[in-house]
């Protein structure tokens, strides 16, 4: 990621270019601005909710037309905008050229963090672990040789003189890096919403999330190269970017996990439960400062925020209340569906403000060479990789046969008895272990389908440097490749997946279940659940802990209601002083509706449930929207309302007579 200065220089004033009216316009002009905006917004939310079901119209593509016909019709009415509104070294006059001008640094430092930190903390911890080593190869491996591609191809084609206008090398490797980054919403969106294959949907996620780190920062280097003029044929130099991109990588993934469990140290000791806006406001903080403090160290802020994302949530959201835990999922996912929706928006509405209206022509040539590339390139970061991914797999195979039955191939145990056949037990065995990781053809051609481009490549193309005044065509060209993703990649991923027949309607927890009976990294995982989580997580209790506690209760059936209201004593304490739980735990056990949930609690299946990531849930997930209870239990709640009004604030007391009658302790 760039760092702030850097951005500044290549795109002008910092937050001021986001509106482009913070110090230019009057407040009447901002209003107008927002007062646009927002119509456009909320026109293009009501038309994805109308269309939600037409899986060949995705959402970003929607939000593109609506911004592109409101820049239509302000450029039917006032086409003179068009001298301010993409020329990053003006400040504008007023909202028109505002809604016009895409601005670079508002979207890296506002919109894009939220979408990263959001896509981090609602990963499958153990499924993203499952597939790691193939997600990296993807993102690292897949993606060098995705730029290398495409700056190849492009470099022959400039050099071949079908081009009308001649960029240098370290131009060519630049925009090869911001065009290589993904950002598959589209695709994404269609796969959540056919429950498309883990194995597949994982893979989609995590290399596009990786890729677009690795990209932005070899963007930054490429982009420093051609500022300072370049070193061309200079082989130091890429040797010198490889450290440099080997360390920040390293230090961001570093940084970022640790920003996940310093939060969760803070959250365990604070004790800020007692007081659920103020945690729940410290948490959101969560989305942010990791992202600044990348930015200020100079790593990369994309990877930084990313694993900050599944840190928090493995370990800082354990320190949370089950209220604010389940608000805070809710709110990480509204904020990042918003900032997408601003993202699509504003490039739809700088369509418009494009300079090649002003010039009269457009780099129709180079857009259809680097089309071209892109796929190739595409294809040289997807089908290599896949062919080492299986080869991999298969070389482990063979060491799990060897380590099972001594053998590592059929020929070495022909001559002894029994040999072939326990040689082919073992390697059915390694295969049955290992199955969902094998990365088919079919796997490999949705993900080369999956490579859109989006906001962050167009972003980075409003900062490329322009140096040797090409900036207006590289962006015209990535503007053009990103439309072309949209709509065509991005409305056809339903007709990918019924052609590829790539399966659907696969419930993930089911998935992980089958999946991940064995660990792929045992010593991590030994290391996490002993070490790591006991010190970051309050009252931790393992795997081990909870299977030994359901085996006591199932010896003693006598202790299970004695321990149901124990966790129940426990998880008041974060709601009530102390001076009023023993009251409240003895009504709840004196009132019969609850007396009845709470037997109905103490069955095998509850108490597991109660340990659980552990700690207790008091809510339900169906049925009544205050307490939780099915249609069944509804009069019991009803009873207990009647029967007991419990105050449900953090000090103990509304201030009124009767306080609060929401149900917040009924076992579900």
């Amino acid at each position: 990621m760039r760092d702030l200065e850097q951005m500044q220089d290549a795109s002008s004033n910092s937050y001021g270019s986001s509106s482009q009216m913070d110090m230019g316009g009057t407040a009447q002009e901002m209003s107008v601005y927002f007062v646009v905006f927002f119509f456009l917004l909320a026109l293009s939310i009501i038309l994805s909710n109308a269309l939600h079901n037409k899986q060949w119209l995705p959402e970003a593509a929607i939000l593109i037309l609506v911004g592109a016909l409101g820049s239509c019709i302000i450029y039917l009415f006032q086409p003179n905008v068009l001298d301010d509104a993409s020329d990053p070294e003006q400040d504008a006059q007023n909202a028109v050229d505002g809604l016009l001008y895409f601005a670079p640094n508002f979207f890296f430092t506002v919109l894009l963090p939220p979408i990263i930190f959001n896509s981090g903390y609602h990963v499958n911890g153990r499924l993203w672990v499952r597939y790691f080593d193939a997600i990296l190869l993807y993102s690292l491996l897949g993606t060098a040789a995705s730029i290398c591609a495409i700056a190849g191809i492009l470099y022959a084609i400039v050099q071949a003189g079908l081009v009308n206008f001649q960029p240098t090398t370290w131009e060519l490797l630049a925009f090869a890096s911001l065009i290589t980054s993904t950002d598959p919403v589209s695709t994404l969106a269609v796969f959540r919403e056919k429950k498309v294959d883990c194995h597949v949907f994982y893979l989609v996620f995590g290399e596009s999330v990786l890729n677009d780190g690795v990209c932005i920062v070899l963007f930054d280097a490429f982009s420093h190269m051609v500022r300072a003029g370049g070193h061309e044929g200079d082989g130091n130099v890429f040797l010198e970017l490889l450290v440099e991109f080997v360390i920040k990588f390293a230090g961001s993934y570093l940084l970022g996990f640790a920003s996940g469990m310093i939060s969760a140290l803070i959250l365990k000791y604070t004790n800020l439960r007692r007081h659920r806006m103020l945690e729940l406001s410290f948490y959101l903080l969560v989305m942010y400062w990791p992202f600044f403090v990348a930015e200020a160290v100079g790593l990369s802020s994309i990877v930084t925020i990313l694993f900050t994302g599944i840190s928090a949530r493995h370990y800082a959201s354990k320190n949370l209340s089950a209220e604010s835990d389940e608000h805070s999922k809710l709110v990480f996912k509204v904020i990042s569906h918003v900032c997408e929706a601003i993202i699509f928006l504003q490039v739809g509405l700088s369509l418009f403000g494009l300079q090649f209206l002003n010039r009269g022509n457009f780099p129709w040539r180079f857009t259809a060479w680097t089309f071209l590339a892109c796929l190739i390139g595409r294809g040289c970061s997807i089908f290599p990789m896949t062919a080492l991914i299986n080869l991999r797999l298969y070389l482990r195979r063979r060491l799990d046969c060897r380590a099972i039955c001594g053998y590592a191939n059929p020929e070495a145990c022909d001559d002894e008895e029994g040999g072939i056949e326990s040689y082919y037990a073992a390697m059915a065995d390694a295969v049955a272990k290992t199955a969902d990781q094998w990365v088919d053809w079919k796997t490999a051609a949705i993900l080369w389908w999956s490579g859109l481009r989006g906001a962050i490549a167009y972003a980075c193309a409003k900062t490329f440097p322009d140096t040797n005044g090409n900036r207006e065509e590289f962006v015209e060209v990535t503007m053009a490749i990103v439309l072309i993703s949209v709509f065509v990649f991005g409305c056809s991923s339903d007709l990918a997946l019924r052609a590829l027949k790539i399966p659907t309607g696969v419930d993930e927890q089911e998935f992980r279940e089958a999946t991940c009976k064995t660990t792929k990294y045992p010593f991590l995982r030994k290391l996490d659940q002993e070490y790591l989580c006991p010190f970051f997580i309050r009252d931790y209790r393992s795997s081990a802990d909870k299977e030994h506690a359901v085996d006591d209760l199932e010896k003693h059936p006598e202790d299970k209601e004695k321990l149901i209201h124990e966790v129940l004593h426990s998880q008041l304490q974060h709601l009530y002083h102390e001076s009023d739980i023993d009251m409240i735990v003895e009504d709840i056990a004196k009132n019969p509706a609850y007396r009845l949930r709470l037997r109905a609690a103490a069955r095998t299946d509850s108490v597991e449930m109660l340990y659980d990531d552990g700690r207790t849930r008091f809510h339900g997930r169906e049925g009544c929207s205050d307490c939780g209870l099915n249609d069944d239990d509804h009069h019991l709640h009803v009873q207990s309302h009647a029967d007991y009004r419990a105050p449900h604030n953090n000090h103990g007391n509304t201030g009124e007579e009767g306080g609060d009658t929401r149900c917040s302790f009924v076992v579900a």
